[in-house]
């Protein structure tokens, strides 16, 4: 079963890539740290007023932070309504699953391609340990049209998997030459 620390190590990747801010990582370590406290129940229950009690921020601060994480695909929100429904946070950062993998769960097993978001990516090269860029990824592909040659893409983490053997490939060397300007490095003398 994957750690929680790798969960929380996925959520400081995104952060550090400048997907996120401090706020919305707060907001999203917050709601991991519940759905841990949970059993990892997903959809987490929790309500406007004591998510913004424990954060110490206002309703407009949250909404804007939900729908900043709501647009990288890190979760989906179910709203309640005026005191009588809770909210539902669904979180779509990798979490444990009891066979030992991680799913997002949007994500479940398909036969069909669903394109990554830009934090799927980049919590995937970080539970990898890699140095792919999830950003240059993400928009390498999207502007082919998720496809690998011709072919529609079919597994994005196979495609990850590739840059990051490419990535580790020698790079051809240049060398480089000495400047006109540094005659005292020249030896015009004879052998």
């Amino acid at each position: 079963m994957k750690s929680y620390i790798h969960i929380l190590n996925s959520v400081w990747n995104i952060r550090e890539q400048g997907l996120i801010s401090v706020y919305e990582q707060d907001l999203l370590l917050y709601l991991i740290h519940r759905c841990n406290r949970s059993g990892w129940v997903n959809p987490v229950p929790q309500s406007t007023k004591v998510i913004c009690a424990v954060l110490g921020i206002n309703r407009n601060a949250l909404i804007r932070r939900r729908k900043r994480l709501e647009e990288l695909g890190l979760m989906t929100i179910e709203t309640g309504s005026n005191n009588t429904r809770t909210t539902y946070y669904r979180l779509h950062v990798p979490l444990a699953v009891a066979d030992g993998s991680t799913a997002t769960p949007q994500r479940q097993a398909h036969d069909r391609f669903v394109k990554p978001s830009v934090a799927e990516i980049a919590a995937y090269c970080t539970l990898r340990s890699n140095a792919v860029s999830a950003e240059s990824f993400h928009n390498y592909y999207e502007s082919k049209g998720w496809k690998v040659g011709n072919h529609p893409m079919k597994d994005w983490k196979a495609a990850v998997r590739t840059w990051e053997l490419n990535s580790r490939k020698p790079q051809p060397t240049t060398i480089a030459h000495a400047s006109a300007h540094h005659t005292e490095d020249k030896d015009y003398g004879t052998f």
